[in-house]
């Protein structure tokens, strides 16, 4: 069989006769793919820590604004002096406001 009917035979089954530098390349291109694979996976797994470290934060940070709104109702709440309410509607509403800011909701009373 001559190397043309070879070659014929062979893309016949959907393969081909490649040169040296092309399979240098082709191989070359598998590397670089695989370590875009392996950098991607990285990426995702770096992205996937740092949110559920982020989210952790953010919860926290809502907890504090929470307590800190409660903390200054109940003050209101308890306070028979008029300055005092109001300097503890001052802060409930300024805790409010951070969290409308942060959040996009503030804490609804509790009923």
């Amino acid at each position: 069989m001559s190397f043309e009917e070879i070659k014929k035979q062979l893309e016949m089954n959907g393969q081909k006769i490649i040169s040296t530098s092309e399979y240098l390349q082709l191989k070359k291109d598998a590397e670089n793919a695989e370590h875009r694979i392996v950098d991607l996976e990285d990426l995702i797994s770096t992205i996937k820590t740092n949110r559920n470290k982020y989210q952790k934060i953010i919860e926290e940070a809502k907890k504090t604004l929470d307590e800190c709104i409660e903390f200054w109702r109940s003050k209101k709440s308890f306070e028979t002096i008029a300055d005092k309410k109001f300097m503890a509607e001052c802060y409930i509403d300024a805790y409010q406001s951070m969290r409308k800011n942060i959040f996009g909701e503030i804490l609804e009373a509790k009923k």
